[in-house]
This record gives C-alpha cells, sequence and structure tokens, in this order.
C-alpha cells in the first residue's frame, strides 16, 4: 500500500487545464472502418482479468488452442480477447505461454488466410513481465517489430500519464505515486523519475543483450 508521504496529489481539473486541446475530430469510426476494409483481426493477450472488464460486445477466449485461434481468425468480428492471466505466474511462464500464443496466431492465419495485429495488455505501471512477454511475442512473429508502443494508461481505471509522469485520480484530485506500488513487483514509476527514464532503465536491465534502449516519450 502507498502511505500518505509517498504520494503527491495534484488537482485534476487545474493538471487537465494545461493539457493541449482534445482533437475536436471523433476518429473512432473511421479506426473501425479501416479495419473491416483490412479485414484485419486485432488480437488483446491480457495479463490481467481487470482488462476484460472495460470492454463490451467482445469474445474473450480463455484458452489459445489451434483450433480456437481458427475460430476467431474466421469470425467477422474485427477484436477479441485472449485472457492470459501471465501477471500471476513466473517470467520464465509468462515467456512460454506467449510464445506458444504467437506460434498457434502465425499457424492459424497461414490456415484462414485472415491477417492480424497483436496487442499486449498489461498494468499502467507495468506490474507484470514486462518487455519479456512483448520480447517473446516480437521474437516469434513473422517479422520483427520497428518498435514496441508502451501506452501506460488506464482510463476506465483514472490513470493517466502526462509529460511522462503516471498519475491515479481519486475523485477530484490525481496523485502521482512517488514509490513502488507493491513491494513484490516491479513498477514503471518511481520517485524522480519520468516513465521514459523508468523504461529506458527496465529494458537495459531485463536483457543482457541489450547494449542501449531507444526510449522517448510521445
Amino acid at each position: 500500500m502507498l502511505k500518505n508521504d509517498d504520494i503527491a496529489a495534484v488537482d485534476r481539473a487545474a493538471l487537465f487545464s494545461r493539457l493541449p486541446v482534445e482533437w475536436g475530430e471523433d476518429l473512432i469510426p473511421q479506426i473501425q472502418r479501416a479495419l473491416r476494409e483490412a479485414q484485419q483481426k486485432v488480437v488483446v493477450l491480457d495479463d490481467d482479468p481487470t482488462g476484460t472488464q472495460t470492454v463490451h460486445d467482445t469474445i474473450v477466449l480463455t484458452e489459445w488452442s489451434l483450433p480456437a485461434l481458427v475460430r476467431e481468425l474466421e469470425s467477422a468480428d474485427p477484436v477479441c480477447y485472449i485472457l492470459t492471466n501471465t501477471r500471476s505466474v513466473s517470467a520464465a511462464e509468462a515467456i512460454a505461454l506467449n510464445r506458444e500464443i504467437a506460434r498457434n496466431l502465425r499457424t492459424a492465419a497461414q490456415s484462414t488466410g485472415r491477417r492480424y495485429t497483436v496487442i499486449s495488455r498489461s498494468d499502467s505501471t507495468l506490474r507484470g513481465h514486462f518487455p519479456a512477454e512483448t520480447d517473446a511475442l516480437a521474437a516469434s512473429a513473422e517479422a520483427p517489430p520497428d518498435g514496441v508502443l508502451v501506452i501506460p494508461a488506464f482510463m476506465a481505471g483514472g490513470r493517466y500519464t502526462i509529460r511522462g509522469l503516471h498519475y491515479v485520480a481519486e475523485g477530484p484530485r490525481s496523485s502521482r505515486p512517488r514509490k513502488r506500488l507493491t513491494p513484490k513487483m516491479p513498477c514503471l514509476v518511481m520517485r524522480n523519475r519520468t516513465c521514459a527514464i523508468g523504461l529506458k532503465r527496465r529494458l537495459a536491465g531485463e536483457s543482457n543483450r541489450r547494449t542501449s534502449s531507444a526510449c522517448r516519450s510521445m
């Protein structure tokens, strides 16, 4: 649990007032149209059940056998979730599970001719196995990705990242955790660090193969 002296509270309205004006056009219809025209399936791998609780009218798989993934890729639905629950297992188990899903997805896509894109959904403070899981997915993909977009936000839970700092909304105020959120699980946001710095240190520490990590805020 966070203690009071670990939290810097700010007024949420004042914080948001300093942000650029939101884009005036609703882009969701364009995104939905583009997905329909591309006939590309979005497959979300969710490491914890909280993610699926914020969506509706969406198939959620709790197993990822080849027949199950073939059925999903044959479905006209644009998106499906796979509940992996890897946050509750070891890093080695999470890596093996992600590799298995990636292999089965690749085989299912070859069988159905359906293209797909993968989103790895985890905790907004990176409690879990990042970058081990995304590394496993990338290594098992047909072509390596150009990069990984890390989006540390959970709007339904009142979590935002603003200018590199992560906030948790509680009523009209937002709090910025300054220390680890739990004593046992690795967490992105720590005292006097921006998300980019925390990510770079996490990336550098997770793999001995990495000699440098390019990490930029957008």
